[in-house]
Protein backbone atom coordinates (compact mmCIF):
# COMPACT_ATOMS: atom_id res chain seq x y z
CA UNK A 1 0.00 0.00 0.00
CA UNK A 2 1.28 3.03 -1.18
CA UNK A 3 2.07 5.50 2.26
CA UNK A 4 -0.34 8.65 2.57
CA UNK A 5 0.92 12.35 1.94
CA UNK A 6 0.84 14.91 4.53
CA UNK A 7 -1.67 17.63 4.84
CA UNK A 8 -4.98 18.41 3.43
CA UNK A 9 -4.35 19.38 0.02
CA UNK A 10 -1.72 16.62 -0.91
CA UNK A 11 -4.40 13.93 0.63
CA UNK A 12 -7.34 15.12 -1.74
CA UNK A 13 -4.67 15.08 -4.73
CA UNK A 14 -4.00 11.75 -3.58
CA UNK A 15 -7.93 10.47 -3.46
CA UNK A 16 -8.44 12.74 -6.35
CA UNK A 17 -5.71 10.96 -8.55
CA UNK A 18 -7.03 7.18 -7.60
CA UNK A 19 -11.07 7.85 -8.03
CA UNK A 20 -13.06 7.93 -11.76
CA UNK A 21 -14.55 10.92 -12.77
CA UNK A 22 -18.56 11.29 -13.67
CA UNK A 23 -20.77 12.66 -14.83
CA UNK A 24 -24.13 12.58 -12.94
CA UNK A 25 -26.46 15.32 -14.94
CA UNK A 26 -25.93 12.98 -17.92
CA UNK A 27 -26.26 10.00 -16.75
CA UNK A 28 -30.24 8.45 -15.96
CA UNK A 29 -31.29 7.26 -12.58
CA UNK A 30 -32.26 4.29 -13.70
CA UNK A 31 -28.57 3.65 -14.91
CA UNK A 32 -27.19 5.07 -12.31
CA UNK A 33 -29.23 2.60 -10.11
CA UNK A 34 -28.10 -0.49 -11.83
CA UNK A 35 -24.26 0.34 -10.40
CA UNK A 36 -23.02 -2.17 -8.33
CA UNK A 37 -22.34 -1.10 -4.74
CA UNK A 38 -18.50 -1.04 -3.79
CA UNK A 39 -16.25 0.44 -1.77
CA UNK A 40 -12.95 2.55 -2.12
CA UNK A 41 -9.77 1.11 -2.45
CA UNK A 42 -8.03 0.60 1.17
CA UNK A 43 -5.49 3.18 0.41
CA UNK A 44 -8.39 5.90 -0.38
CA UNK A 45 -10.32 4.83 2.68
CA UNK A 46 -7.93 5.59 4.85
CA UNK A 47 -6.68 8.65 3.05
CA UNK A 48 -10.86 9.49 3.63
CA UNK A 49 -10.09 8.88 7.16
CA UNK A 50 -7.42 11.05 7.73
CA UNK A 51 -9.07 13.58 5.56
CA UNK A 52 -11.99 13.26 8.30
CA UNK A 53 -10.02 13.86 11.31
CA UNK A 54 -8.49 16.79 10.38
CA UNK A 55 -8.51 19.65 12.23
CA UNK A 56 -6.82 22.71 9.96
CA UNK A 57 -9.87 23.93 8.40
CA UNK A 58 -8.96 23.59 4.96
CA UNK A 59 -12.27 23.22 2.93
CA UNK A 60 -12.80 19.05 1.27
CA UNK A 61 -13.26 19.24 -2.34
CA UNK A 62 -13.98 15.94 -4.23
CA UNK A 63 -16.75 16.80 -6.50
CA UNK A 64 -17.86 14.98 -9.78
CA UNK A 65 -16.17 11.51 -8.38
CA UNK A 66 -17.18 8.09 -7.99
CA UNK A 67 -16.91 7.83 -3.90
CA UNK A 68 -19.55 4.77 -3.88
CA UNK A 69 -19.66 2.56 -0.95
CA UNK A 70 -17.05 4.98 1.51
CA UNK A 71 -17.03 5.45 4.91
CA UNK A 72 -17.34 9.08 6.01
CA UNK A 73 -18.60 8.26 9.44
CA UNK A 74 -18.21 10.97 12.00
CA UNK A 75 -15.96 13.19 10.24
CA UNK A 76 -15.48 16.26 9.62
CA UNK A 77 -16.63 17.42 6.64
CA UNK A 78 -18.00 21.04 7.47
CA UNK A 79 -18.12 23.08 4.02
CA UNK A 80 -17.08 19.99 2.33
CA UNK A 81 -17.72 20.02 -1.65
CA UNK A 82 -18.99 16.85 -2.58
CA UNK A 83 -21.57 18.29 -5.50
CA UNK A 84 -22.15 15.81 -8.60
CA UNK A 85 -20.30 13.18 -6.89
CA UNK A 86 -21.85 9.25 -6.63
CA UNK A 87 -22.55 8.76 -2.93
CA UNK A 88 -25.03 6.19 -3.01
CA UNK A 89 -24.26 3.53 -0.27
CA UNK A 90 -22.27 5.77 1.32
CA UNK A 91 -22.02 5.95 5.53
CA UNK A 92 -22.15 9.56 6.53
CA UNK A 93 -23.86 8.37 10.06
CA UNK A 94 -22.84 11.22 12.76
CA UNK A 95 -20.77 13.21 10.05
CA UNK A 96 -20.48 16.87 10.67
CA UNK A 97 -21.48 17.99 7.14
CA UNK A 98 -22.56 21.37 8.21
CA UNK A 99 -22.83 24.40 5.19
CA UNK A 100 -21.63 21.65 2.84
CA UNK A 101 -22.51 21.54 -0.50
CA UNK A 102 -24.09 18.68 -2.16
CA UNK A 103 -25.63 19.75 -5.24
CA UNK A 104 -26.42 17.21 -7.54
CA UNK A 105 -24.78 14.38 -5.27
CA UNK A 106 -26.34 10.89 -6.08
CA UNK A 107 -27.16 9.38 -2.64
CA UNK A 108 -29.42 6.79 -2.72
CA UNK A 109 -29.49 4.11 -0.16
CA UNK A 110 -26.81 6.42 1.64
CA UNK A 111 -26.73 6.49 5.80
CA UNK A 112 -27.30 10.12 6.92
CA UNK A 113 -27.93 8.99 10.68
CA UNK A 114 -27.83 11.20 13.45
CA UNK A 115 -25.63 13.70 10.28
CA UNK A 116 -25.25 17.55 11.14
CA UNK A 117 -26.51 19.00 7.87
CA UNK A 118 -27.40 22.03 9.22
CA UNK A 119 -27.50 25.18 6.28
CA UNK A 120 -26.03 22.58 3.77
CA UNK A 121 -26.90 22.79 0.21
CA UNK A 122 -28.70 19.69 -0.95
CA UNK A 123 -29.95 20.71 -4.05
CA UNK A 124 -31.24 18.31 -6.62
CA UNK A 125 -29.74 15.79 -4.76
CA UNK A 126 -31.15 11.75 -4.61
CA UNK A 127 -31.69 10.53 -1.47
CA UNK A 128 -34.29 7.94 -2.44
CA UNK A 129 -34.15 4.82 0.18
CA UNK A 130 -31.64 6.90 2.30
CA UNK A 131 -31.39 7.07 6.29
CA UNK A 132 -31.54 10.27 7.86
CA UNK A 133 -33.35 9.19 11.13
CA UNK A 134 -32.50 11.57 13.59
CA UNK A 135 -30.63 13.71 10.97
CA UNK A 136 -30.14 17.35 11.27
CA UNK A 137 -30.52 19.61 8.40
CA UNK A 138 -31.93 22.88 9.86
CA UNK A 139 -32.13 26.09 7.35
CA UNK A 140 -30.81 23.02 4.79
CA UNK A 141 -31.24 23.82 0.67
CA UNK A 142 -33.34 20.55 -0.58
CA UNK A 143 -35.33 22.41 -3.70
CA UNK A 144 -35.43 19.13 -5.96
CA UNK A 145 -34.53 17.02 -3.69
CA UNK A 146 -35.77 12.76 -4.21
CA UNK A 147 -36.61 11.62 -0.80
CA UNK A 148 -39.03 8.78 -2.38
CA UNK A 149 -39.22 6.11 0.40
CA UNK A 150 -36.48 7.61 2.92
CA UNK A 151 -36.48 7.00 6.37
CA UNK A 152 -36.17 10.50 7.80
CA UNK A 153 -38.10 9.97 11.05
CA UNK A 154 -37.27 12.60 14.19
CA UNK A 155 -34.83 14.28 11.22
CA UNK A 156 -35.05 18.32 12.17
CA UNK A 157 -35.76 20.22 8.86
CA UNK A 158 -36.75 23.58 10.52
CA UNK A 159 -36.89 26.05 7.89
CA UNK A 160 -36.03 24.31 4.90
CA UNK A 161 -36.74 24.88 1.67
CA UNK A 162 -38.33 21.73 0.20
CA UNK A 163 -40.43 22.54 -3.21
CA UNK A 164 -40.67 21.08 -5.06
CA UNK A 165 -39.33 18.12 -3.70
CA UNK A 166 -40.11 14.19 -4.45
CA UNK A 167 -41.23 12.30 -0.75
CA UNK A 168 -43.50 9.67 -2.15
CA UNK A 169 -43.83 7.14 0.89
CA UNK A 170 -41.14 8.51 3.08
CA UNK A 171 -41.14 7.90 7.01
CA UNK A 172 -40.95 11.62 8.36
CA UNK A 173 -42.90 10.20 11.96
CA UNK A 174 -41.88 13.37 14.69
CA UNK A 175 -39.59 14.92 12.03
CA UNK A 176 -39.65 18.55 13.10
CA UNK A 177 -40.49 20.60 9.65
CA UNK A 178 -41.46 24.01 11.57
CA UNK A 179 -41.86 26.74 9.06
CA UNK A 180 -40.73 24.43 6.47
CA UNK A 181 -41.82 25.56 3.03
CA UNK A 182 -43.01 22.87 0.99
CA UNK A 183 -44.03 24.29 -2.74
CA UNK A 184 -44.67 21.45 -4.72
CA UNK A 185 -44.21 19.22 -2.94
CA UNK A 186 -45.30 15.72 -3.33
CA UNK A 187 -45.52 13.39 -0.82
CA UNK A 188 -48.32 11.02 -1.59
CA UNK A 189 -48.55 7.98 1.32
CA UNK A 190 -45.69 9.66 2.95
CA UNK A 191 -45.73 8.98 6.90
CA UNK A 192 -45.93 12.13 8.66
CA UNK A 193 -47.32 11.20 11.81
CA UNK A 194 -46.66 13.24 14.98
CA UNK A 195 -44.70 15.44 12.55
CA UNK A 196 -44.58 19.04 13.58
CA UNK A 197 -45.26 21.52 11.27
CA UNK A 198 -46.53 24.67 12.64
CA UNK A 199 -45.89 27.83 10.39
CA UNK A 200 -44.95 25.35 7.33
CA UNK A 201 -45.84 26.15 3.95
CA UNK A 202 -47.94 23.46 1.81
CA UNK A 203 -48.54 25.25 -1.49
CA UNK A 204 -49.59 22.95 -4.72
CA UNK A 205 -48.45 20.08 -2.53
CA UNK A 206 -49.77 16.68 -3.23
CA UNK A 207 -50.43 15.11 0.01
CA UNK A 208 -53.01 12.18 -1.27
CA UNK A 209 -52.65 9.32 1.00
CA UNK A 210 -50.34 10.64 3.12
CA UNK A 211 -50.43 10.10 6.74
CA UNK A 212 -50.70 13.22 9.22
CA UNK A 213 -52.35 11.62 12.33
CA UNK A 214 -51.85 14.03 15.19
CA UNK A 215 -49.53 15.92 13.26
CA UNK A 216 -48.61 19.61 14.81
CA UNK A 217 -49.76 22.18 12.29
CA UNK A 218 -50.97 25.22 14.21
CA UNK A 219 -50.87 28.35 11.69
CA UNK A 220 -49.80 26.29 8.97
CA UNK A 221 -50.88 27.92 5.47
CA UNK A 222 -51.82 25.20 2.86
CA UNK A 223 -52.55 26.32 -0.55
CA UNK A 224 -54.10 24.94 -3.75
CA UNK A 225 -53.09 21.44 -2.49
CA UNK A 226 -54.76 18.55 -2.29
CA UNK A 227 -54.77 16.02 0.77
CA UNK A 228 -57.74 13.29 -0.91
CA UNK A 229 -57.67 10.35 1.37
CA UNK A 230 -54.62 11.57 4.15
CA UNK A 231 -55.34 10.46 7.42
CA UNK A 232 -55.20 13.88 9.87
CA UNK A 233 -56.45 12.29 12.39
CA UNK A 234 -56.41 14.43 16.03
CA UNK A 235 -54.01 16.56 14.09
CA UNK A 236 -53.27 20.08 15.67
CA UNK A 237 -54.91 22.75 12.89
CA UNK A 238 -55.93 25.52 14.93
CA UNK A 239 -55.28 28.97 13.38
CA UNK A 240 -54.82 27.10 9.78
CA UNK A 241 -55.45 28.63 6.43
CA UNK A 242 -56.36 26.33 4.30
CA UNK A 243 -57.37 27.76 0.66
CA UNK A 244 -58.40 26.44 -2.64
CA UNK A 245 -57.63 22.61 -1.21
CA UNK A 246 -59.01 19.45 -1.56
CA UNK A 247 -59.33 17.04 1.57
CA UNK A 248 -61.92 14.56 -0.09
CA UNK A 249 -62.63 11.58 1.66
CA UNK A 250 -59.97 12.49 3.98
CA UNK A 251 -59.69 11.87 7.83
CA UNK A 252 -60.09 14.72 10.40
CA UNK A 253 -61.91 12.43 13.62
CA UNK A 254 -61.12 14.40 16.83
CA UNK A 255 -58.66 17.22 14.80
CA UNK A 256 -58.19 20.58 16.18
CA UNK A 257 -59.37 23.22 13.51
CA UNK A 258 -60.19 26.04 16.41
CA UNK A 259 -60.26 29.61 14.71
CA UNK A 260 -59.21 27.73 10.91
CA UNK A 261 -60.01 30.27 8.12
CA UNK A 262 -61.17 27.59 4.93
CA UNK A 263 -62.00 29.49 1.51
CA UNK A 264 -62.53 27.66 -1.48
CA UNK A 265 -62.25 24.04 0.25
CA UNK A 266 -63.69 20.48 -0.98
CA UNK A 267 -64.44 18.36 1.96
CA UNK A 268 -66.85 15.81 0.39
CA UNK A 269 -66.87 12.82 2.10
CA UNK A 270 -64.07 13.98 5.00
CA UNK A 271 -64.83 12.26 8.17
CA UNK A 272 -64.83 15.17 10.88
CA UNK A 273 -66.58 13.37 13.54
CA UNK A 274 -65.92 14.98 17.00
CA UNK A 275 -63.39 17.39 15.07
CA UNK A 276 -63.43 21.28 16.29
CA UNK A 277 -63.69 24.29 13.96
CA UNK A 278 -64.99 26.52 17.42
CA UNK A 279 -64.12 30.15 16.30
CA UNK A 280 -63.53 29.71 12.78
CA UNK A 281 -64.18 30.86 9.37
CA UNK A 282 -65.33 28.76 6.56
CA UNK A 283 -66.09 30.53 3.33
CA UNK A 284 -67.71 28.69 0.06
CA UNK A 285 -66.40 25.22 0.97
CA UNK A 286 -67.88 21.84 -0.24
CA UNK A 287 -68.53 19.90 3.19
CA UNK A 288 -71.47 17.61 1.34
CA UNK A 289 -71.91 14.15 2.42
CA UNK A 290 -68.94 14.67 4.97
CA UNK A 291 -69.73 12.95 8.74
CA UNK A 292 -69.48 15.68 11.45
CA UNK A 293 -70.96 13.91 13.84
CA UNK A 294 -70.18 15.65 17.48
CA UNK A 295 -68.37 17.78 15.46
CA UNK A 296 -67.75 21.61 17.16
CA UNK A 297 -69.00 24.22 15.34
CA UNK A 298 -69.71 26.78 17.77
CA UNK A 299 -68.78 30.05 16.96
CA UNK A 300 -68.11 29.27 13.48
CA UNK A 301 -68.89 32.32 11.28
CA UNK A 302 -70.18 30.46 7.71
CA UNK A 303 -70.87 31.90 4.64
CA UNK A 304 -71.93 30.40 0.86
CA UNK A 305 -70.74 26.42 2.66
CA UNK A 306 -72.73 23.44 1.44
CA UNK A 307 -73.77 20.70 4.43
CA UNK A 308 -75.99 19.02 1.70
CA UNK A 309 -76.33 15.45 2.88
CA UNK A 310 -73.76 15.88 5.81
CA UNK A 311 -74.44 14.05 8.64
CA UNK A 312 -74.96 16.83 11.83
CA UNK A 313 -75.95 14.61 14.67
CA UNK A 314 -75.00 15.88 17.93
CA UNK A 315 -72.73 18.43 16.65
CA UNK A 316 -73.43 21.91 17.94
CA UNK A 317 -73.61 25.36 16.30
CA UNK A 318 -73.91 27.69 19.38
CA UNK A 319 -73.91 31.30 18.24
CA UNK A 320 -72.66 30.05 14.50
CA UNK A 321 -73.18 32.38 11.63
CA UNK A 322 -75.00 30.52 8.92
CA UNK A 323 -75.14 33.23 6.38
CA UNK A 324 -76.21 31.68 2.73
CA UNK A 325 -75.59 27.92 3.96
CA UNK A 326 -76.80 25.08 2.65
CA UNK A 327 -78.60 22.31 5.28
CA UNK A 328 -80.70 20.45 2.42
CA UNK A 329 -80.78 16.69 3.04
CA UNK A 330 -78.50 16.87 5.97
CA UNK A 331 -79.00 14.23 8.38
CA UNK A 332 -79.67 14.24 12.25
CA UNK A 333 -80.07 18.13 12.36
CA UNK A 334 -82.65 18.93 15.02
CA UNK A 335 -84.24 22.40 15.78
CA UNK A 336 -82.34 22.82 19.28
CA UNK A 337 -79.14 23.06 17.04
CA UNK A 338 -80.04 26.37 15.98
CA UNK A 339 -81.48 27.73 19.38
CA UNK A 340 -78.63 30.44 19.47
CA UNK A 341 -77.18 30.28 15.87
CA UNK A 342 -78.14 33.21 13.92
CA UNK A 343 -80.11 31.94 11.05
CA UNK A 344 -81.10 34.14 7.65
CA UNK A 345 -83.65 33.94 5.48
CA UNK A 346 -80.83 33.16 2.36
CA UNK A 347 -79.67 29.88 4.84
CA UNK A 348 -81.12 26.69 3.09
CA UNK A 349 -82.52 24.10 4.86
CA UNK A 350 -85.68 20.95 4.30
CA UNK A 351 -88.92 22.59 4.39
CA UNK A 352 -89.86 20.64 7.07
CA UNK A 353 -87.14 21.73 9.92
CA UNK A 354 -87.78 25.05 8.17
CA UNK A 355 -90.99 25.69 9.72
CA UNK A 356 -90.35 24.89 13.18
CA UNK A 357 -91.18 27.59 15.44
CA UNK A 358 -87.06 27.95 17.05
CA UNK A 359 -85.87 28.15 12.98
CA UNK A 360 -88.63 30.76 12.87
CA UNK A 361 -87.17 32.84 15.49
CA UNK A 362 -83.78 32.38 15.18
CA UNK A 363 -84.32 34.03 11.60
CA UNK A 364 -86.70 36.64 13.11
CA UNK A 365 -83.75 37.61 15.86
CA UNK A 366 -81.18 37.47 12.84
CA UNK A 367 -83.60 40.09 11.27
CA UNK A 368 -83.60 42.53 14.04
CA UNK A 369 -79.55 42.38 14.88
CA UNK A 370 -78.15 42.69 11.31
Amino acid sequence: MASLPDGTDALLEFVRSRLARVDLVRRAPADLWERDAVEPVEEVQEALGALAVRDDGRRVVLTSVDLRGGDFSEGRWAHARLGGSDLHDTNFSRADLSHANLRWAFMDRSNLEDARLAHADLTNVSLQDANLRRAQLPHAHLSGVKMNRADAQEAQLQFCNLGPSWLQGARLRYADLHQARLELARMQSADLSSARLSYALLKRANGGGARLIGARMSYCAVEASRLEEADLSGALLDNASLRETSLQNARLRGADLRHVFMLHVRAEYADLRGASLAGGRVVETELRRADLRDADLDDVDFWKTSFREADLDGATLRHADLRDTDFTGAWGLKAEQFATAWVYESTRMDEELARHPVLQERIAATADRF
